[in-house]
Formats: C-alpha cells, structure tokens, sequence
C-alpha cells in the first residue's frame, strides 16, 4: 500500500488529476465520464458517454466477460484438431 501511495503522490499536484472514491458514487453517473475527457484533453458527445456508461454497468461487465469465457472455450478447441 505504502508503494501505491508513493506513485500517486507523484501525481498529486498535476491539474489533470482526480481523486475518484467509491463512497462519494463516481460510478453511478455518466459524468464521471465527461470528467475524465476533460482531464485527459478531450471531449465526449452525450451519445459517447452515456454509452460508455452503460458498458461500464455490472450487467454489461458480465455479459462481455460470459462471451470472452466461451471464445476461450472455442478457440482451446482447435490445438487439439489434426
């Protein structure tokens, strides 16, 4: 822990910098993502972020995570083909 508080710290005065915390809910708004555009020197559409909003759900995380398992699944398959 102590090594992940140095690095940051390296950051601290950088204006691009955000402290996010998870009792504060920055996951539970689409702006969270108009906010990191900003810091990092860009823009979103509202279509952009509200899209990468409804990725970031738990939902969509488990769906995408269920398919990548299964190509896993298909593609072990072809080392055992002649």
């Amino acid at each position: 822990m102590e090594e992940s508080a140095l690095f940051c710290a390296q950051y601290a005065d950088d204006p691009r910098t955000a402290l996010l915390r998870y009792k504060d809910g920055f996951t539970e708004t689409p702006e969270i993502f108009d906010t990191l555009a900003t810091r990092l020197g860009g823009g979103l559409s509202a279509t952009a972020r509200d899209e990468l909003f409804a990725q970031s759900r738990r939902a969509a995380i488990e769906a995408a995570s269920q398919v990548e398992q299964r190509l896993e699944g298909f593609m072990c398959r072809f080392g055992y083909l002649p």
